[in-house]
């Protein structure tokens, strides 16, 4: 594992529980639920961060199935071009026996258990989703600018 890109989804994740525990993403229904249910919204927003940081990710979506036909779980997390997974939500599911109690707040490292859950992964590449004057893009540069402040440099 590349020491320096664990240090650096570490500091992001660090950076967005201080934003949130500050009160920095009250107006935002689904940063404030950090990390539940966030997992597309952040692995967005640390795509670009490591982008910045020169590391290129794409975006993995997966969904999981259970026998019930109703019970379907939908997850996000970032892949590297060598297949490493990068996951800063997967603790949403930490008190769920169906998601193996997966309690990770940080992962880095190949294909494991947990990630082989969700079937029918899409890969989404790159694409800067705070550039834009549409409401959304501009919402996301906020959120992404706040996070971008309490990051130690």
């Amino acid at each position: 594992m590349d020491k320096n890109i664990y240090s650096l989804v570490t500091e992001f994740r660090r950076a967005i529980e201080c934003a949130k525990n500050e009160g920095e993403f009250k107006e935002s229904q689904i940063l404030n639920r950090f990390p539940n249910g966030c997992c597309g919204i952040v692995s967005s927003l640390l795509a670009k961060y490591l982008f910045e940081n020169g590391i290129y990710s794409s975006e993995i979506s997966g969904t999981y199935r259970s026998m019930n036909s109703e019970e379907i779980q939908s997850h996000m997390w970032l892949i590297l071009e060598d297949n490493t997974i990068i996951d800063i939500t997967g603790d949403q599911f930490k008190n769920n026996p169906t998601f193996l109690c997966y309690s990770k707040k940080v992962y880095v490292g190949l294909m494991d258990q947990f990630h082989e859950l969700f079937e029918d992964t899409r890969v989404y590449p790159y694409d800067d989703f705070t550039e834009g004057a549409d409401k959304i893009n501009i919402q996301n540069m906020k959120f992404y600018k706040i996070i971008l402040g309490y990051i130690q440099n």
